[in-house]
């Protein structure tokens, strides 16, 4: 039977790695969704260091990265998920781990506790394992780990994002998000931008309809009070269901 934890090249993900590795030998996986800050790949290198072994690179053999998911399937983000999460994520894992037996580990920390049950309750098919909860450690409790132990944190981190997730994530539907997006890396929010009324869909909205980029006014929304974005495994097989929603069986 066998343990693969998922790297999602977070801190969490990270020391959720470490602390199954002192319990057996398991297989260290990341998919690479071909959109994140190159800074990850260098996060990457010094976690396999600490490791003491490599990571399994995974990548979609249809999709170069999240730009390519969005205009190919013409597809943004919706109420039922994100259409790269499928296609980047979960295809890739189940074509790299079809054994039903498998034990997946994923680095939910002990906040997230809630999310673990409904995520069992909703797939009561995949073995999960959720060592960060079973230790009590906190996003903060991982990202101190991991400095401890000599490893620069992702820049996204350092830039003040609370995840290493794609660069301009489209499961951030904040405005405050958007705006930070513009400050840090502007040739995305303007591909972004471009890229909504080339499809006719919105990332943002507000109480009166879609909030289209190229009219965000800046000071609008606060980052740090918006929902955090997650985009790890669990969201990907989770959405699984959603695939019909969006075409695909």
């Amino acid at each position: 039977m066998t343990t693969v934890c998922w790297f999602s090249a977070g801190a969490p993900s990270a020391v959720a790695a470490k602390l199954s590795l002192a319990n057996g030998p398991c297989e260290i996986a990341y998919t690479d969704p071909g959109s994140e800050h190159a800074d990850n790949a260098r996060f990457l290198d010094d976690c396999e260091v600490w490791f003491g072994q490599e990571v399994l690179r995974l990548r979609s053999t249809r999709y170069a990265n999240t730009w390519d998911v969005f205009e190919k399937t013409r597809f943004l983000v919706s109420p039922f998920g994100a259409r790269c999460t499928i296609e980047l994520k979960k295809k890739v894992r189940q074509l790299a781990y079809p054994d039903p037996t498998t034990v997946h580990v994923f680095g939910y920390t002990v906040d997230e506790q809630h999310r673990a049950d409904r995520f069992r309750e909703q797939n009561p098919g995949v073995t999960l394992l959720t060592p960060l909860v079973d230790h009590g450690l906190t996003a903060s409790d991982c990202k101190a780990m991991v400095e401890r132990a000599g490893i620069e944190l992702p820049i996204t981190y350092r830039l003040g994002y609370e995840h290493a997730n794609c660069i301009g994530c489209v499961k951030a539907s904040g405005m405050g998000y958007w705006n930070k997006i513009r400050d840090d890396f502007p040739e995305v929010f303007t591909r972004m931008a471009l890229l909504e009324r080339d499809i006719g869909h919105s990332v943002c909205k507000d109480g009166n309809g879609p909030v289209w980029l190229d009219e965000l006014e800046r000071g609008r929304g606060d980052y740090a009070t918006e929902p955090k974005i997650d985009c790890s495994l669990f969201c990907a097989i989770a959405e699984g269901s959603y695939a019909s929603v969006d075409g695909e069986g």
